[in-house]
C-alpha cells in the first residue's frame, strides 16, 4: 500500500513507461488524491513537467498542492471540470495519467494536446455500475490530435519492480517524494477507526494505511509474543515480501524497505 509497493510501482511505470511525459509538458491526473494518482504527480515534477490532480473535495485539492507539490488541482464536486481544464492548461494536455474513466476522461480527452498520451490505469468511476456506460465522446480527439491512448497492467513489470523501488527510494532521501502513512494501532478485537473511514471514503490523513498490530494478538503462543505490546512489524513486512513478492520484486522492495523502512505498509491480519 505504500510507495514503495505496487501502488508507486504502478505509478512509476505507468508514468514513464506509458506516458512518457518530457520535461516542460502538463501532466493531469485523475484520482489524484489516491496512493498511486500522488505518486504519478510527485514523478511527473520530478521530472521536469507541470502537475494538475483532479480530486473530490476541497481539503484533498488543498493538500495535493501543499504536501505533495502538484502545480494545481481541480475538485471534481465543485468545479466545472472541463472549463477548469481550459484554464489550467491552455496548450492542452500532454499526458493524462486516467483512474477513473467516465466524465472526468472525457473531459480531458477535450483537451488533448497535439501527439497527447492518455494512460489507463483505472476506471473507477463504473466499476459499480449495474449498465456499461457508453465510451467517451470526445475520443476523436485522438485522431485528430494524433494521440494515443494506451492501458497497462501493472503485472507486467513486475520482473523490474527493483527498478522502481530503487528510483522512489533514492527520491525520498533526497526529498524530491513524500509517502504519508497513517499507522492504526489493531488490537485484538478491536477494529480500527480509519476502516470505517475506508468503507465510507471520508478523507483521511494519508493515502496509505499500515494497521500495526500488537505483538500478544499477532502471536499469542510464539516467541517473543506476549510481554512485547510495542513490538515493530518490521520482520513481519519483510517476511511478507519475502513470501509472496516475484523474485525480482523481493529483492528491490526489501532493499528499499532496509533504506526507508518507515515508509513501508503491510497490513497484517
Amino acid at each position: 500500500m505504500s510507495a514503495l509497493g505496487p501502488t508507486g510501482i504502478t505509478a512509476y511505470f505507468g508514468l514513464l513507461e506509458v506516458g512518457r511525459p518530457k520535461a516542460g509538458e502538463t501532466v493531469v491526473i485523475s484520482g489524484a488524491a489516491g496512493a498511486t494518482g500522488s505518486a504519478v504527480g510527485q514523478i511527473a515534477k520530478i521530472q521536469g513537467c507541470r502537475a494538475i490532480g483532479i480530486a473530490g473535495g476541497a481539503e484533498k485539492c488543498r493538500w495535493l498542492v501543499e504536501e505533495y507539490g502538484f502545480d494545481a488541482a481541480v475538485d471534481y464536486k465543485t468545479d466545472k471540470v472541463g472549463k477548469k481544464l481550459r484554464e489550467l492548461c491552455p496548450n492542452g494536455i500532454d499526458v493524462f495519467f486516467d483512474n477513473v474513466g467516465g466524465e472526468i476522461l472525457d473531459a480531458a480527452l477535450a483537451r488533448l494536446a497535439m501527439r497527447g498520451r492518455v494512460v489507463l490505469c483505472g476506471a473507477i468511476a463504473g466499476y459499480n455500475d449495474a449498465v456499461q456506460a457508453p465510451g467517451p465522446k470526445n475520443y476523436l480527439n485522438l485522431l485528430s490530435r494524433r494521440g494515443r491512448m494506451e492501458g497497462f497492467i501493472v503485472l507486467d513489470y513486475f520482473p523490474r519492480a527493483a527498478e522502481a523501488t530503487a528510483a522512489i527510494s533514492r527520491w525520498m532521501q533526497e526529498g524530491l517524494f513524500k509517502d504519508r502513512v497513517d499507522v492504526q494501532v489493531a488490537l485484538r478485537g478491536k477494529r480500527p477507526a480509519d476502516l470505517e473511514a475506508l468503507v465510507h471514503r471520508r478523507p483521511m490523513e494519508g493515502p496509505a494505511v499500515r494497521f500495526r498490530v500488537d505483538a500478544h494478538a499477532m502471536n499469542p503462543h510464539g516467541s517473543g509474543g506476549a510481554g512485547h505490546p510495542d513490538r515493530d512489524l518490521a520482520a513481519v513486512r519483510d517476511q511478507h515480501a519475502a513470501e509472496h513478492a516475484p523474485p525480482t520484486f523481493r529483492a528491490g522492495c526489501c532493499r528499499a524497505s532496509s533504506a526507508v523502512a518507515s515508509r513501508v505498509s503491510y497490513a497484517t491480519r
